[in-house]
């Protein structure tokens, strides 16, 4: 038996959210943990106390509409899927919804349950794998500001040493070439190295 799927619908209507009920209840692959709220308030106060796998969220709600949601959802729950849902079936709204963090948007008019259950799959598999993508591109960050600084120690003594060598040694022709072949090179690697770091 696969685990349920937590999903939050945060729609005012009362006859959609009894829709979507009864559309995911006739799952056949996945069974659904079901929470609700009527407005994006009370919907944002829930996702807190929840932490829903989804969220299937009604572009249309009373005061705030759901993109207006989405943004304050995005600010304090970056990975949370969101399955945008509207009655319009605009793709002005689709294209809102998803240049705002939606991974989904489903119109209200088309929903079966295997759209709606295809929307919530593609929604968290989606989220998964941009998660995974920031925690490596955190952990490649993380590498990358070690190895720069490992690699600063180094060049310093490099140039601390050049700095000896120009001031106590008296150097031939061909000496003086590779000197500043050298304390080139240790530039150039000092400035690369600020680029990273």
């Amino acid at each position: 038996m696969t685990e349920a799927i937590g999903v939050l619908i945060i729609d005012d209507s009362e006859d959609d959210r009894a829709l979507y009920r009864r559309t995911l209840a006739k799952s056949s692959e996945s069974t659904y943990e079901i929470a609700e709220a009527e407005d994006g308030e009370a919907g944002l106060a829930r996702l807190a106390e929840l932490s829903p796998d989804c969220v299937l969220l009604d572009y249309s709600l009373p005061g705030r509409n759901g993109v207006e949601v989405l943004k304050r959802l995005r600010a304090k729950h970056p990975f949370i899927p969101v399955v945008m849902l509207t009655g319009q079936g605009s793709e002005t709204v689709a294209f809102t919804a998803m240049q705002e963090g939606a991974q989904n948007y489903i119109s209200k008019s088309t929903i079966t349950p295997e759209a709606l259950q295809r929307a919530i799959r593609v929604a968290i598999e989606h989220c998964t794998m941009e998660r995974r993508i920031q925690e490596q591109r955190s952990s490649l960050e993380i590498f990358t500001r070690a190895l720069a600084h490992d690699l600063k120690e180094p060049v310093r003594t490099i140039k601390s040493f050049l700095t000896v060598i120009a001031s106590h040694e008296a150097l031939t022709e061909r000496g003086r070439g590779y000197f500043n072949y050298i304390q080139s090179a240790a530039d150039r690697m000092e400035a690369l190295i600020d680029a990273v770091y």
